[in-house]
């Protein structure tokens, strides 16, 4: 996120945390109130993804909460797909 001549630019790294860290019942709230177009949103999505399935591999047998974590992402990134969001 970066503000550019009094203007907020959102980028796909925000995305990404989004989609990771809120439900899919507040996820539209946050997409809305910044704005954020389907390229954008498709990009983030796919980062949260690609960071999850990274994640979940090393994860799981060290670390249990970060694996968990990570199942939770990739299922909230499916869901939010499939929801055509």
């Amino acid at each position: 996120m970066r503000i550019h001549d009094d203007e907020l630019e959102i980028d796909a790294g925000l995305v990404a945390r989004l989609v990771a860290k809120r439900s899919s019942a507040t996820r539209p709230l946050f997409r809305r109130a910044l704005a954020v177009d389907d390229a954008t949103w498709a990009r983030g999505r796919g980062r949260a993804l690609a960071m999850a399935l990274n994640l979940l591999p090393y994860y799981r047998d060290r670390d249990p909460r970060l694996a968990t974590g990570a199942v939770r992402t990739i299922e909230e990134v499916l869901e939010d797909r499939r929801a055509g969001r």
